[in-house]
């Protein structure tokens, strides 16, 4: 792969970064720009057949409405409890537990938005976390850096340990079965492949002891920093002790179910001990300074925010919702989404009813989509329930509908332009130039780069993939195979590297651009997606660092 070649396969992330990093156009503007090069390109230097590119825009085109399905219900459940009243009464039961913000991030980004990430995940957590911390009082820009740098440790393991037991197993399959090299070496080992998936999810699980448990501290610097009015590292040090509790109260009995339960339930049950663990904390004041923090930047707009929120608690009617029914609407979505997911017969049935567009354009390129089973169909649902549980009128539906409507515009564009960029990519091993796919040919040069050392480089991997594919999930698919035959020609531990990649896969949904569109588009700050991943980028070196370093020392060290 020459010097051209490379510049072609890591266009999409070039892009990105030039486009929406460095040059700061709104993601409606760089992401059309980003698709109409990576077209170009792919034709020109990569030589993938129209046929082909057009095959694989189609398919983008067909996930995102798929995504916008879920990002849309968000956004209408967010408009209807803020109409509803709800958010308002949501708001001040957080202040009763603490009034204290840097504790609010803690319980609601960390182990509220991991509670989500346990039961349904695909991006649904920052889209629910972040309109929650903007009720609380946040800045929008703070809810949604701090949701996504958030929604990285709990993922590994995410809904039903996806990302292990969809992107990793099926990153290790074949034509639909093992791949060979893999079933030669656990024949070796002497032992099955579901063993194997579990020896990668306890390792993974240790590790993110090691990284994962500072993620509640990052988030509590990175608000008092960057976003508070004092712009102070100190303030945000002052709550280190309780911010490493709260991480230590998700990470080890992740840990646990991850090494004696299986790959399924790490990020859930270890989310629901974290609460139980650190909202019973906040409310005894263990590890808190005797004054609280509410110091953020321009206070003068969140007052104001604050009280045209008042002012239109008449008109809502929120005096008449009590806490637990302006809850409700969340327990319901927790409830249902977990439901779905564990009670075979109503997974079966709602996967039933799946739109299939197979071979499209002729090609092998194929894609699928079930509506009832998606969390957007969960928000809707939801939704419809929240409007006759609240007793809200006709008026303020059709105020939340047409509000939602009009921020669907710019998300529309965004993602209907960056998804089909990222199909092309993935989808390039059709081609008359005789190379591999764009992300397996960057793979192998960083391969060859790093040599020895990969343990460090590994993550890498894991978090290219979740960035240009926006999913931890389709990141472990792409690139296990790669990985594991990386380990074997190197020597190295089949299952570290893997867990260094599933590490890696789950670090990049910080920056992914499919995430920050959405969690942008929640909080009405589509056009700020650059300075988003501004922010998020920095806890993601840190992340993905953290990991290869600890991945350096077991392999040479332990």
């Amino acid at each position: 792969m020459g010097i051209i070649e490379f510049i072609t396969a890591a266009m999409p992330i070039l892009s990105v970064l030039i486009f929406l990093v460095i040059l700061r156009l709104p993601a409606t503007t760089a992401m059309p720009l980003s698709y109409i090069v990576t077209v170009i390109l792919a034709y020109v230097v990569w030589k993938v057949p129209l046929l082909h590119i057009s095959a694989a825009t189609l398919e983008g085109l067909f996930i995102t409405i798929t995504v916008l399905w879920i990002i849309f219900g968000a956004i209408l459940l967010l408009n209807t409890l803020t109409y509803s009243g709800a958010m308002d009464v949501i708001r001040n039961g957080f202040i009763t537990i603490t009034p204290d913000m840097r504790i609010q991030v803690i319980i609601v980004a960390w182990l509220f938005e991991a509670f989500i990430e346990g039961a349904a995940g695909f991006g649904t957590p920052a889209a629910i976390a972040a309109p929650l911390l903007l009720a609380l009082g946040f800045p929008p820009l703070a809810a949604v850096v701090i949701a996504l740098i958030a929604n990285s440790s709990p993922v590994p393991f995410a809904a039903v340990g996806t990302p292990m037991q969809v992107g990793v197993a099926q990153g290790l399959m074949q034509g639909g079965n093992v791949a060979p090299e893999v079933g030669t070496v656990l024949t070796e080992k002497g032992i099955d492949f579901g063993q194997f998936l579990q020896n990668i999810g306890a390792q993974v699980a240790r590790i993110d002891v090691l990284v994962g448990t500072f993620i509640p501290l990052i988030l509590v610097l990175i608000l008092t920093r960057f976003f508070g009015k004092n712009k102070s590292w100190g303030e945000g040090f002052e709550v280190a002790g309780f911010a490493i509790f709260a991480g230590l109260s998700y990470t080890i009995p992740a840990l646990l179910v991850a090494s004696f339960i299986g790959v399924e339930f790490p990020t859930l049950l270890g989310a629901l001990v974290g609460l139980a663990l650190v909202v019973t904390a906040a409310k005894k004041g263990f590890l808190l300074p005797k004054e609280p923090w509410r110091s953020v930047i321009k206070e003068e707009t969140v007052n104001e925010r604050e009280q045209k929120e008042n002012e239109r608690d008449a008109e809502r009617g929120s005096g008449h919702i009590s806490l637990l029914l302006a809850w409700t609407p969340y327990l319901l979505i927790a409830l249902i989404l977990v439901l779905t997911r564990l009670i075979r017969p109503l997974k079966d049935w709602l996967t039933s009813i799946t739109i299939i567009w197979k071979d499209i354009l002729g090609t092998k390129v194929s894609s699928s989509f079930s509506p009832l089973y998606s969390p957007g169909a969960v928000f809707i649902l939801v939704v419809l329930i929240t409007v006759f549980i609240h007793k809200m009128d006709g008026e303020k539906v059709r105020k939340a509908l047409s509000e939602s409507g009009k921020a669907m515009i710019g998300t529309s564009i965004a993602l209907g332009a960056s998804i089909p960029m990222v199909r092309i990519f993935i989808n390039s091993a059709v081609n008359l130039a005789g190379l591999e796919s764009m992300p397996i040919e960057l793979a192998e040069l960083a391969s060859k780069a790093f040599g020895g050392t990969w343990p460090l480089a590994a993550p890498f991997i894991g978090t290219l993939g979740a960035f240009i594919a926006g999913s931890a999930t389709f990141s472990n698919m792409m690139f296990t195979l790669f990985q594991f035959s990386v380990a074997e020609v190197n020597g190295f531990s089949h299952v570290l590297i893997i867990a260094l990649q599933v590490l890696g896969a789950a670090a990049g949904n910080m920056i992914c651009v499919s995430n920050v569109v959405a969690a942008a588009a929640v909080v009405g700050l589509l056009g700020k997606e650059g300075t988003i991943i501004r922010f998020t980028l920095g806890p993601n070196m840190f992340y993905v660092i953290a990991s290869g370093i600890i991945g350096l020392l077991i392999t040479y060290f332990l």
